[in-house]
């Protein structure tokens, strides 16, 4: 374990770089969402990897809140492209903006606790989305 801390410690700089060049491709990806039309799988599907990438960096640099905003993405995403939800621009701009608020947040390694109610109201909203019927 501890040459894992190591090599991460050592690597941190390059983490955060790659950290911060997938949330941008996210970010991006999940603005480019139609307020007004749900869109699928064939416009999200390119953001699975991105996503993915900012829950595991995230975690390796101990960016606990942005892990978990980036988990409850990734859970949507992959609703969306292998079990054909919908989101529409007004659902992605939430995650976005709990992305950025989670990325700015300066409390690394810190307890959840204070964010309790952000990440109860993204249970919710995936919860929402991940069970909300499949368009016809």
């Amino acid at each position: 374990m501890t040459v894992v801390k190591t090599v991460i410690r050592d690597n941190t700089k390059a983490i955060d770089q790659r950290l911060d060049q997938a949330l941008t491709l996210l970010l991006q990806g999940l603005a480019s969402v139609p307020l007004q039309r749900r869109s699928g799988a064939a416009e999200l599907s390119l953001l699975l990897a991105p996503a993915a990438e900012v829950r595991d960096l995230a975690g390796l640099v101990g960016r606990h809140l942005l892990t978990e905003t980036a988990i409850y993405v990734s859970d949507v995403l992959d609703a969306v492209v292998y079990e054909a939800k919908g989101i529409d621009g007004t659902e992605a701009m939430v995650f976005a903006e709990a992305l950025r608020f989670a990325h700015l947040d300066a409390q690394l390694g810190l307890s959840l606790v204070p964010y309790s109610d952000l990440i109860s109201q993204l249970k919710d909203l995936t919860t929402l989305l991940v069970t909300r019927p499949t368009p016809a």
